[in-house]
């Protein structure tokens, strides 16, 4: 689809060879944005591949631009994130489980409490 400056979107901006620029999109949201980016990435053959960025585009904000991190784009990073995360998240919601605590009423809890400590700092550095 072409670039319509009347609608927000998400596009990926590849430097073919870091020379040719292509804009990809739009997508809907930053995580459609974020495996169109992958699949670009996977069909990238050059070495090294093309650079990569975000491109956030608001008719009333105008655009803006971002780099993708080395971990969003590469497969095997992203796998071992998934999986550490995922193994944490077992561990706790099944020592949650064990002690009789529904998880979710424990992750609330978190949230709440470093959402308090994150107010509690901002408010110490406007001081």
């Amino acid at each position: 689809m072409p670039f319509d400056p009347t609608r927000s979107g998400y596009y990926v901006l590849h430097i073919w060879g870091d020379v040719e620029p292509t804009l990809h999109g739009p997508y809907p949201d930053w995580h459609t944005q974020t495996i169109e980016a992958q699949n670009i990435r996977r069909a990238d053959r050059e070495d090294p591949p093309g650079g990569m960025f975000r491109v956030k585009y608001d008719p009333k904000d105008g655009v803006s631009i971002s780099v993708f991190s080395g971990d969003e784009l590469d497969d095997e990073g992203l796998s071992t994130a998934r999986e550490e995360a995922s193994a944490e998240l077992y561990a706790a919601m099944k020592t949650c489980i064990k002690a009789g605590v529904d998880p979710l009423d424990a992750a609330q809890e978190v949230i709440d409490q470093l959402r308090h400590d994150v107010e509690q700092e901002v408010q110490e550095q406007q001081l």
